[in-house]
C-alpha cells in the first residue's frame, strides 16, 4: 500500500476480523538515529499496530480495539491520543454502513485541479529521489514532518503547472518562493527543471547544502509587501508565508498580467496583525480561509480552493488566477 508519505504492508484475517498495518522502515542498525524517528509525526510509534473488530450481541456490544507493538514503552501515551482519534473516525465510518452501501460524505474535495493519479505519480517520483533529506536534515525543524510535506506540494505543483489552463508552454514556469525557509520547496522545483528563486529574511545553513545550482537562487532579503515586485513571474509562492499571506494576491497583480500565484494559509495575519475573527459555525481556521480568498478576490483574481494530501493541518491551498484567464 502506499500512503502518501509512507508505504505500509497490510494483512487482513478475516477469521479474527482484524488488519495489520506495518510500516515500511530501513533495516535496523542501518542508521544511528532511532527507527521510530523515521515515521511520520503523526504516525503511531510502532513497529506494526491493527484494528480488530469483535461483533456484539443482545447481552454484549461491539467492540472495535486498536493494538500496537510500540517501539518504546514511553510512547504509550501518544498512541492513546493517536488511538482515540482513529476510533472515533472509524465508528463515524461504520455508523454510516448499512449492507454495502454507505451515507458518509467527505467534508472536503480533493483533486479538484490535479487528478490523484497525476499527484500519486510525481509524489511518489519525488519520494524516491529525495528522501534521503530526511535522515541528512541539519535543521533543528521535524524532517519527517518538512521533507515529506514540501515533496507533497512539490509534488503537486509540478501537476499542476502540467494540466489543463496551467500547463506552460514547455518552458521552465518561472516562481519566486516568498518566506521560503528552510528553501526546501525551492530546491525541489528546480531539481525538476523550472526557473524561480526563495526569499527569506533569514538564511538557514541548509541552504548551502543544496549545492550551487539552488543555493545561489535561496537570496537574503526583506520583503516589502507593499512594494515588492518581480517582473515576469509566472507564480507567486506563499507556502505558510506567515504575514506575507493575505499580501499574495496584491504582489501577484504587480508582478505581470498573467501572474498566477499559490498560497497556503496557516498562521492567522490580516494586513496590519494578528486575524482574530471567527464566523458563526466556523472554526478560525474555516474564517480565515474565506478572508485570504477575499484578498484575491478582491484583486481580480478568480480562486480555486484545493485540500492537499500532505502530512498537515494546514491543508488547504488556494490557487488565484486572473478572471480573464
Amino acid at each position: 500500500v502506499t500512503a502518501p508519505w509512507l508505504d505500509e504492508w497490510y494483512t487482513i484475517d478475516s477469521r479474527s476480523k482484524q488488519v495489520w498495518f506495518t510500516p515500511v522502515l530501513p533495516k535496523e542498525g542501518t542508521f544511528s538515529k532511532p527507527m521510530m524517528s523515521y515515521l511520520p509525526y503523526n504516525y503511531p510509534k510502532s513497529r506494526r499496530y491493527s484494528f480488530r473488530y469483535t461483533p456484539g450481541n443482545r447481552e454484549t456490544p461491539a467492540k472495535l480495539a486498536m493494538l500496537s507493538n510500540l517501539f518504546d514503552p514511553k510512547s504509550e501515551r501518544f498512541l492513546k491520543v493517536t488511538a482515540e482519534k482513529h476510533l472515533t473516525k472509524l465508528e463515524k465510518w461504520g455508523i454510516c454502513v448499512v449492507g454495502d452501501k454507505t451515507s458518509y460524505k467527505k467534508r472536503v474535495t480533493h483533486d479538484c485541479l490535479v487528478s490523484e493519479a497525476h499527484f500519486r505519480t510525481n509524489y511518489q517520483r519525488l519520494k524516491a529521489e529525495h528522501k534521503h533529506w530526511a535522515q541528512d536534515w541539519p535543521e533543528k525543524t521535524d524532517p519527517q514532518k518538512f521533507v515529506f510535506e514540501e515533496t507533497g506540494i512539490a509534488a503537486y505543483l509540478a501537476a499542476l503547472w502540467s494540466e489543463g489552463r496551467f500547463r506552460s508552454d514547455g518552458t521552465p514556469v518561472k516562481f519566486v518562493d516568498l518566506g521560503c525557509g528552510n528553501g526546501f520547496l525551492t530546491y525541489l522545483l528546480t531539481m525538476e527543471g523550472h526557473d524561480g528563486c526563495g526569499i527569506d529574511k533569514q538564511r538557514r545553513k541548509i541552504w548551502d547544502l543544496y549545492g550551487q545550482e539552488t543555493s545561489s537562487r535561496l537570496i537574503v532579503e526583506d520583503i516589502d509587501p507593499e512594494t515588492c515586485v518581480y517582473p515576469e513571474v509566472d507564480w507567486v509562492i506563499g507556502n505558510h508565508s506567515d504575514e506575507l499571506t493575505p499580501w499574495l494576491p496584491s504582489i501577484a497583480k504587480r508582478c505581470g498580467p498573467s501572474t498566477k500565484y499559490f498560497v497556503i494559509p496557516c498562521c492567522f495575519w490580516n494586513f496590519v496583525g494578528r486575524y482574530n475573527k471567527k464566523g458563526h459555525n466556523e472554526t478560525r481556521y474555516e474564517t480565515y480561509l474565506r478572508f485570504v480568498e477575499s484578498c484575491g478576490k478582491e484583486e481580480g483574481f478568480h480562486v480555486f480552493t484545493e485540500p492537499l494530501r500532505i502530512p498537515s493541518t494546514k491543508n488547504i491551498a488556494q490557487v488565484g488566477v486572473r478572471s480573464c484567464q
